[in-house]
């Protein structure tokens, strides 16, 4: 995904798209929005049940960097009303399973659905997770996290043991170089971090990269 503003950004996007092999590209109209939520649902024959949402982060336009859950930025109710009903129309299509879809607010209130994904995402786990860990530990926000590391794979583990028993660390998926060829010496951590607020959420997940360091 390339964000375009000037003749600049769309030579440089052309040329990425050229080396990339790519026959069909999709132009989409940039929104302007103050938040933006992956909404999550589960699908099941007998109806659609919202899971939770969580706050995309950018690193810059169209640049997703993260995903966070923060009760002072929750997803609005007519977000919930929204999405489920997007979501039964796809059940009655036939759907069966877990589905994300991104939803931004714009300045004026008005609800935008940019990009429905009737899959697994990114943010799922975090979102599943989330209620119970926030709830061991006392802490009410979370932030995505994804570390890698030149470590074996049990120091590695060493190094997250004391966050996870502290309850400020949750990992999802550990992947370990040493398996993979292809992932060239990084294993990598995912999961997420928790904090008493955003800034404390981020600063747990600058201390947990520098433990894999």
């Amino acid at each position: 995904m390339r964000h375009v503003q000037s003749d600049d950004d769309m030579r440089a996007a052309r040329t990425h798209f050229e080396t990339k092999n790519v026959d069909r590209i999709l132009v989409e109209e940039a929104v302007d929005v103050s938040v933006c939520w992956c909404a999550n649902l589960g699908v099941t024959d007998d109806g659609v049940t919202y899971l939770g949402a969580a706050e995309q982060l950018f690193a810059a336009p169209a640049r997703q960097a993260g995903s966070m859950i923060d009760p002072a930025v929750a997803f609005p109710a007519a977000g919930i009303a929204l999405a489920t009903k997007i979501t039964e129309t796809a059940r009655q299509q036939g759907f069966r399973g877990i589905c994300g879809l991104d939803i931004g607010i714009s300045p004026d209130g008005r609800l935008t659905v940019f990009d429905p994904n009737f899959r697994f995402n990114s943010s799922t786990p975090q979102v599943m997770l989330h209620p119970a860990a926030a709830a061991r530990s006392g802490l009410p926000v979370s932030l995505s996290f994804g570390g890698q590391s030149t470590r074996a794979m049990a120091e590695i583990i060493s190094c997250i043991k004391d966050p996870i028993a502290d309850g400020w660390f949750v990992p999802t998926r550990l992947l370990d170089a040493a398996l993979l060829p292809a992932a060239e010496g990084q294993s990598r951590v995912t999961g997420f971090v928790l904090g008493a607020s955003r800034d404390a959420a981020h600063a747990r997940a600058t201390a947990l990269a520098e433990l894999l360091a």
